[in-house]
């Protein structure tokens, strides 16, 4: 009987370890990405400060933080508001309450419908500048045969 509670102590002091890793690990990539993020504002404010003066720039970036905090909280709300799906037991067991098909509008296919366009507007850039490039190329020999 000792060893059931040995083991079981064992395997609730890794469940406990791995957690405190796992949540350790997060608080820290949060806190860093809050430090990246106000050294990317400074920037920004930074950048704007030389072109259009300091209160002006941070004028931009406080506008700016505040239409994504009320973009943020619009969706939260949105989302608090939307009522939860009721899914029983039973409908979950079934194998027919999932079609055998994707939805059309499945966040899987619209992932890689973005994914694709993404992609070939990379694509795009990439030819036109490299063509755009090439004209300036030979705009220049062109100059320096004259």
């Amino acid at each position: 009987m000792a060893g059931m509670a040995v083991l079981l102590l064992a395997r609730i002091k890794a469940v406990i370890t791995r957690s405190l890793t796992v949540y350790g690990l997060l608080a820290v990539g949060c806190l860093i990405l809050i430090f990246a993020a106000g050294y990317a504002l400074d920037a920004g404010r930074a950048a704007l400060a030389f072109r259009y003066g300091p209160v002006i720039a941070s004028l931009a970036i406080a506008g700016g933080l505040l239409v994504a905090a009320g973009l943020l909280v619009g969706l939260a709300m949105y989302l608090w508001r939307r009522p939860r799906p009721m899914t029983s037991e039973l409908e979950k067991a079934s194998p027919f309450s999932t079609p055998p098909y994707p939805a059309p509008y499945s966040i899987r296919r619209l992932g890689a419908i973005a994914s694709a366009g993404a992609g070939a507007a990379c694509a795009g850039l990439v030819i036109y500048l490299v063509s755009a490039r090439r004209r300036t190329v030979v705009d220049e020999q062109d100059v320096d045969i004259d």
